[in-house]
């Protein structure tokens, strides 16, 4: 008989929920609109408005091409075992 503990999947899952709901909350008091959804069991938070610069640092930056053909800069970062990804405005490339 095994007697290690584990944290079962649903404990993991309440703690990124909380993580993600305390990011998300931090986000909107400092005016970034922020959208939720998982990627199985990793929350991830869709951002648009004022990006703060300690997170456009530590960014992990890509670019995409859509199916226009036209390739877009975006940025995904992990945070509180959450991710974090957004598109820069034009200007803030």
């Amino acid at each position: 008989m095994n007697n290690s503990i584990r944290t079962p999947a649903s404990a993991k899952r309440g703690y990124r929920r909380k993580a993600a709901d305390q990011i998300r909350h931090w986000l909107l008091a400092i005016g970034c609109e922020v959208h939720t959804s998982w990627v199985r069991d990793t929350p991830l938070l869709a951002v648009s408005g004022p990006i703060p610069p300690a997170l456009c640092e530590r960014a992990c930056w890509s670019r995409e091409t859509g199916r226009d053909g036209q390739p877009t800069d975006l940025a995904l970062v992990r945070l509180g075992g959450c991710l974090l990804h957004w598109r820069p405005t034009p200007s803030a490339v």
